[in-house]
Formats: structure tokens, sequence, C-alpha cells
């Protein structure tokens, strides 16, 4: 099959795709919201300068078949990095690819990617889950076979798999201890008066977001300045405008906690294709001695196949702060590939990281690691 590749580099030449890329994602039987035009426009809106779109298309015969929406970032050094859409604040952007195509994309994207390698110096794609389609964008054997220098890094994701009942989950995946102390939760809870969970969905949760914001950031999150209220205008932006489109898609939703009128836990996500992403948390630590967060979640699991019964897994996000790994069933992964430009400076920079991985896991190492840097980053021509 004969296939090409175009850069798209402008957000006026993104605009013009539209009804191609719209009429893609409509092909795809399981398609991801974060692959959908109107979000990477927005996203591109509030975190991309102009000069810094870069959209991978493939197109088989003129056809549209695939496509990966990327930012090129500009680091200390004039290091370049292209990324994949992601930051600390959006942690899901695969590519689009038609599904009878899968395996010609992927081979074109990284023909692409080794072609314009003067373009950038690093290319980095981040959190590709295993529990996905696609758990990889690249396969290691097609890695191995582009001529650039790479590395993939697997991590812990935490999420819990919905194949059983939640009497089943509770009594069989939960620690005895852990079981206990959710009880006495939930019997302290049970004391206290008008105890209500609730559940917003699209415009409701639009219309409940302050007071979300505002308990988010009544404690240590507010304190550490990590809460939304407290990030900069483009991130809040993005989260208004992340709910004002999901909502149109009955894609969002909060769950919260209530005791006597008091709004006391919150838990903020959504909802894509088959997975139930559980983004944001908050408490008010006056009421810490309930669990309402914990109790909350397990509200949540409880109410899935009721509100939710297309939901097969409930998705945590990385990053565990001491609470998730008690809760999930089984391991989940997500993996960061790293490809190195095959010029000078792309090999220095592998080098460089590679030496530091030495110096961390095995300082004895370290006259050996520095020859085997400075071989690597001598040129060879390219």
């Amino acid at each position: 099959m004969n296939t090409s590749f175009h850069v798209i580099t402008s957000k006026e030449e993104l605009t013009e795709c539209k009804e191609e890329w719209t009429d893609l994602y409509h092909r795809v039987d399981i398609r991801s919201f974060f692959v959908s035009f109107e979000y990477v426009r927005m996203w591109y809106t509030h975190f991309a300068a102009p000069d810094a779109v870069r959209i991978y298309t493939v197109r088989a015969e003129e056809k549209l078949i695939g496509l990966l929406p990327l930012v090129l970032r500009h680091h200390s050094g004039g290091v370049r990095e292209l990324s994949n859409l992601v930051n600390d604040h959006s942690l899901i952007a695969p590519p689009l690819i038609a599904v009878e195509y899968t395996e010609v994309v992927q081979q074109t994207l990284l023909n692409a990617l080794v072609a314009t390698k003067t373009d950038w110096d690093i290319f980095t794609h981040s959190f590709s889950y295993s529990f996905c389609r696609m758990p990889h964008l690249f396969t290691e054997s097609r890695l191995a076979g582009c001529g650039c220098l790479w590395k993939n890094v697997t991590e812990p994701t935490y999420a819990i798999f919905l194949k059983g009942t939640f009497a089943e989950y509770f009594t069989q995946v939960l620690s005895r201890n852990l079981r206990k102390n959710l009880k006495n939760a939930a019997n302290r809870l049970n004391r206290e008066k008008n105890v209500r969970y609730f559940l917003l969905r699209d415009e409701e949760v639009l219309t409940f977001w302050p007071k979300f914001l505002e308990l988010e950031a009544s404690g240590w999150k507010g304190q550490s300045r990590t809460a939304i209220a407290c990030t900069d205008t483009a991130i809040q932006q993005y989260y208004l405008d992340l709910i004002r489109l999901m909502s149109t898609t009955d894609q969002i939703y909060l769950y919260g906690l209530e005791i006597d009128g008091v709004l006391v836990a919150g838990e903020f996500g959504y909802v894509d294709k088959d997975i139930f992403h559980h983004a944001k948390v908050a408490y008010n630590e006056q009421f810490a001695h309930l669990s309402p967060s914990h109790l909350l979640m397990l509200h949540i699991l409880e109410d899935l196949p009721v509100h939710f019964p297309q939901v097969r897994l409930f998705h945590m996000f990385p990053w565990d702060t001491g609470y998730k790994q008690r809760f999930v069933d089984e391991p989940s992964f997500y993996t960061t590939t790293t490809l190195y430009s095959s010029t000078w400076r792309g090999r220095t920079l592998y080098a460089l990281r590679w030496l530091k991985d030495q110096m961390k896991e095995q300082m004895p190492g370290v006259v050996g690691g520095v020859k085997k840097a400075m071989a690597a980053i001598r040129p060879t021509g390219n």
C-alpha cells in the first residue's frame, strides 16, 4: 500500500482539515474523545504557541487514515522536544488511526519522524496505557529498525477492573485491615445527620464547578499551590472548556458527598470509551476522621453499574500518594517512548541520558559509562 505523510504546522492549517479529521474520527469504532478535532484544537489554544503545532498525518491514496497530534517544546540549551499533547492536567493523548490500517500507519508515522529528524532532537510519546487497544505507539521491533536511538520506560498506573459485583470486589480484593477501617469510617458517617451522595453530569458539573474548586483549594492542595484554583489562567480555562466540550457528549461527571448541607468530598472525572477516569479528588479536611474521599470512591464503584453500565475499568491515573495501590485488583502500566534524533545533538542527549541513568543505578560503573557516552556522541556522518 502506498502511503504518504504530511506535517501540519499551524492552527490555521489545522482548521482547514476539520472535515476530513472528523470523518476519520467517526469511522473509528473505539475512539477517544481526546483525539477529537474539537479537543485537540482546544488543547492547542491553551497550551501551544502558534508555531508549536505539529500534527503528523498519514494518507493512503489521498485518504486520511491516521494522525498523531504533537507539540514542539523548546527547553534550556536549545533542546527541541516533540511530544504528544500531555502535561500535568492532560494525561490522555493517543493517536487517531483507522483500525484496519493500524500497522501501516504506525510504520508510516515512524518513517515520518525519522525523515523529519532535523526538526527535533527528542521525540516523547507518554501515557500509552496497558489496558488500551494500542498499549504502545510503536512496537520494540519497529523501533529497533528505525535507525534512531530509543528508550521505553514502563511505570505503574492504577486501575480497578470491574469484573464482578461490588460485594465481590470489596471482600476479595481489599485487605482485611482496609475493609475494617472502611467499615469503621462508614459507621461513623452513618451517625452523622443528613448524609447525601449525589451525581452531577454535563451542564450540572459546570454550574457546580466553583464549589468543587473551593473545596479542593481549602486544604493541603491549596497550601501547596497544586489546586486547580491556584494554577495559571490557561489551565483553569482548559478545565472549563473541557467540561463544556464533554458535556455535549455526556462524558463528564462529578460525584459528591454532603453532610447536613456541607460539601465534604467531591470527585471529578470523565468517561472515555469504556473507561471511567477518576481525575480530581477534593475533601474537607475537617471531616478527615470520616475518610470521606475513600467512602465516596467506594460509593462510585458501587454506583457505576447503575449509571455507567458500559464501563469496564476505573482508572485512577499514575503517581500513587499512598492510597491507590491498596484499591487496585491487578497491575496496570503506562509506557513512555523516547526517540533521539540520529543527529549529533540527538546522540549527545541520548548519551547524557544513558550516563545519568547509570550513575543513578550503579555508581561503580561511572567510568565505563563515560567511555560509552563518549563513543555514542562521536559523530558518524549524520
